[in-house]
């Protein structure tokens, strides 16, 4: 094979054009509509057109045609993977929403947590409106019980609704639909318990089907791989502490569940995450210990155990997709290795990218998939350039060199994905770099010794022990270990997603400065290019418009959100905490939307719960934190009759107003009276949302913009009053725990356009330009009163 390192990143590396022209074209079909079997019919036809022009030795011509069938191909093979579905299949009956009585086999392993299980389950019938129908695709079944009844490969039948699963309701927010169709699941159940479901006989199957079953699940899975994964987990739980043996679980199998969130995310801010759940990192442990420990072995026959190690693996680790996709190009790397010692590994890299994205397109969409890659692909390339270290024979600088290796590795996985973290994350973990070097050495030994903990469990009590305690000693300095790093200054850096255009500046940049300070390669088209890029993306952030000021009211679930952001005098957020227990929506989707919308200062939070928001200081600068019982007259207040009741206004500052429904006597604030008056540009609005529901036909009608809780909508006092003197506007607002479902759209319609409300229409926001009122959303009614994105 050819040495590439001196001759450019796509330099006789076919497989890296290829695969980039294929990834194009993946991109490139989620903005176009077209017949898969005609662009696959347009790309064999290229394809054809490249192998005629090929036998001509019109080697440039041949290449050019070859790409296009590819760049084509990746067209039709995403609308092969998201459309063109059978009308049987489980996306299309998701879609109607109904009930249905399924059949079908559990995949995974079940996903047992504390309060709730989750299976798999890939459908092969079902009966709907009455009929009988075979179908297939998988859905997720989500059972609201703890139990351990159900396992992999199990036969069950159930009742249930269907649905397909929400995108995001937030700008930045987790789009669960999509997180789920990469997995190929499309539709979801939600049952109370497990005694909905039933486990019933397998049909009776072929007899070649029935060798096959025996080959993969009889005689490998179930009798091999299933009893050592449980021998395994249960010696772990058995002689290990419980917050131990769900680290070294995570460490070994991917067992994720049984890990608390204050840890997990611990490992998340130090940029460490991706040796806790096994990934790639877990993958590259066991090669390197195969290889390592077989060296004095023929290279055939070390290569051929390791690949059988690391089938075993993944099969142990449930055959998670992080696994799979680390498996294949680890798999093509030790073929590479076996064919030539002196690989080109980003060539094969390139390839086994393009043999994961043919087996499944989506995965491209992947984060899991874009961080294994990108770190990959930066080890590969940036790690031959920092290898200046000369070689030694001692044990000192066999050590030292080994040390090295390991930083270096580090730091260019690290470099490689940070802007894939920024991105997804809106984070920069910079302290990472000096954590996983650590972290990484922990992680293979605790990788390896947990593997090698097996014997030990099975013969015996007394062996057992003595080997958990040296492990348990060693996992007992991580959690300090990662304390430690986290409180150094600039650990994690917030920041705004840079977007894909940016992102694809910086590693070209990268990638262009890398070559001249290395290889002494300078390309004048490349670096123009980038030059004009760089200025140009410079230029027009400078160009914006002048922003104007804009009132956001945020989909949180339960919880009651609204931002105010003004250019002059800042950023105010209104959030009542209904949500019991732990205010997990900040984090989930307030956070998210913050992020997105580039708000890093808030000057004044208005909240119910003050304790509880205060987590958003540990997220973003916040000037000062309001309770109604704690706001100060700033200014001279007014107060206006309203019998029985007496209406006191406050001034906060230029923007913001406090309302206090008082008592005949004029003392005794009423719990739940309270609300804002807020200026804008576009006129005064009045913020409501967390008043009791008998107090807002009081409220007055002079706003063009009212918020009130969702409780007072559609009818009584509130609605004539509503009628008589309606808004422009009117926001609908979820108050302790109460959220609207979709069908109450209709009973609003005495507004038409002018009706919102975030539990229906998701996240949205007005921009004040003048006196107009501009409306942006993210999922929108259509003619029919149905909900579209």
């Amino acid at each position: 094979m050819v040495d590439n390192q001196n001759q450019g990143l796509f330099y006789g590396r076919p497989a890296l054009k290829a695969l980039t022209a294929y990834a194009g074209g993946i991109i490139i079909g989620q903005y176009v509509l077209v017949l898969p079997s005609v662009f696959m019919a347009f790309a064999i036809g290229l394809a054809l057109t490249a192998l005629v022009f090929h036998y001509r030795q019109k080697a440039t011509i041949s290449a050019l045609f070859l790409f296009s069938a590819l760049f084509v191909c990746g067209i039709a093979q995403y609308d092969f993977a998201t459309s063109g579905f059978p009308p049987t299949h489980i996306k299309n009956i998701a879609e109607s929403g109904s009930r249905v009585t399924i059949v079908g086999e559990i995949v995974q392993e079940p996903d047992i947590r504390t309060e709730k299980v989750y299976l798999v389950v890939d459908v092969d019938s079902l009966r709907w409106r009455k009929r009988d129908l075979n179908s297939s695709g998988k859905i997720l079944v989500k059972i609201n019980q703890f139990t351990s009844a159900f396992s992999y490969k199990d036969r069950i039948i159930f009742k249930g609704y269907l649905f397909a699963p929400g995108g995001p309701r937030n700008p930045g927010g987790f789009d669960f639909a999509r997180y789920l169709s990469i997995k190929e699941i499309f539709g979801m159940v939600v049952l109370a318990g497990s005694n909905d479901i039933k486990i019933v006989e397998k049909p009776i199957l072929s007899w070649w089907q029935k060798i096959n079953a025996w080959h993969l699940d009889g005689l490998f899975i179930n009798n091999m791989v299933a009893p050592v994964r449980k021998v395994l987990l249960n010696g772990y739980h058995e002689y290990l502490p419980p917050d131990q043996a769900s680290l070294l679980a995570g460490f070994v199998l991917g067992e994720k569940r049984d890990i608390p969130d204050e840890i997990a995310r611990l490992f998340t801010d130090t940029g460490t995450l991706h040796l806790m759940a096994v990934s790639g990192s877990n993958v590259a442990i066991v090669v390197i210990f195969f290889m390592t420990i077989l060296s004095r072995l023929d290279r055939r026959l070390r290569i051929i155990i390791t690949l059988v190690a690391v089938i075993f693996f993944s099969f142990l680790t449930r055959n998670e997709p992080s696994v799979v996709r680390a498996s294949v190009m680890a798999a093509v790397g030790l073929i590479g290795y076996y064919r030539q010692k002196n690989a080109d590994y980003i060539g094969l890299l390139g390839f086994a990218g393009l043999l994961l994205l043919v087996l499944n397109p989506l995965w491209l969409f992947n984060v899991g998939f874009q961080l294994s890659f990108a770190a990959c692909a930066g080890i590969l390339y940036f790690l031959p350039k920092f290898t200046i270290i000369g070689c030694g024979s001692t044990f000192i600088t066999k050590f030292i060199r080994w040390v090295l290796f390991i930083f270096f590795t580090t730091v260019a996985a690290q470099i490689a994905v940070l802007p894939l973290t920024a991105e997804y994350f809106n984070r920069l973990p910079l302290v990472g770099i000096l954590a996983n070097l650590p972290m990484v050495v922990l992680a293979n030994i605790l990788t390896i010794a947990g593997i090698c903990f097996l014997p030990f469990i099975l013969i015996g009590d007394s062996l057992a022990v003595l080997f958990a305690w040296p492990l348990s000693q060693v996992m007992s300095i991580i959690l300090p270990m990662l304390d430690f790093f986290m409180s150094l200054p600039m650990a994690v850096i917030n920041i705004s997603p840079p977007g894909a255009l940016k992102i694809c500046l910086l590693f070209s940049f990268l990638y262009v400065s890398f070559e001249l300070l290395f290889a002494r390669r300078f390309s004048v088209k490349g670096f123009t290019l980038l030059s004009l890029s760089l200025i140009a993306l410079t230029v027009t952030s400078y160009l914006k418009n002048p922003e104007s000021d804009w009132l956001a009211f945020i989909d949180c679930g339960p919880d009651r959100v609204a931002l105010y952001s003004d250019p002059k005098t800042g950023v105010y957020l209104w959030y009542d905490c209904h949500e019991v227990g732990q205010c997990r929506q900040m984090e989930l989707s307030l956070l998210p939307y913050l992020f997105k919308a580039g708000v890093r200062h808030i000057d004044t939070v208005f909240t119910n719960n003050e304790e509880k928001i205060s987590n958003l200081a540990e997220e973003l600068r916040i000037g000062d934190i309001l309770q109604p019982n704690e706001i100060l007259i700033i200014d001279s207040s007014e107060t206006v009759e309203n019998p029985p009741y007496f209406f006191t206004e406050s001034i906060l500052n230029k923007r913001v107003k406090y309302v206090a429904i008082k008592s005949d006597n004029n003392i005794e604030t009423l719990t739940d009276g309270q609300f804002y008056k807020l200026s804008t540009s576009g006129g005064e609005c009045v913020l409501a949302g967390g008043i009791a529901p008998h107090f807002a036909n009081r409220i007055g009608q002079s706003s063009r913009i009212l918020e009130l809780p969702w409780t007072v909508q559609p009818f009584g006092p509130v609605f004539e009053s509503i009628r008589k003197h309606p808004p422009v506007l009117l926001v609908f607002s979820p108050n302790k725990g109460k959220i609207a479902t979709v069908r109450n759209w209709r009973a609003l319609t005495y507004l038409n356009e002018r009706t919102w409300a975030t539990s229906i229409t998701g996240s949205f926001r007005f921009r004040f330009e003048g006196r107009q009122i501009f409306a942006d959303y993210m999922i929108k009614l259509n003619s029919k009163g149905e909900l579209s994105r």
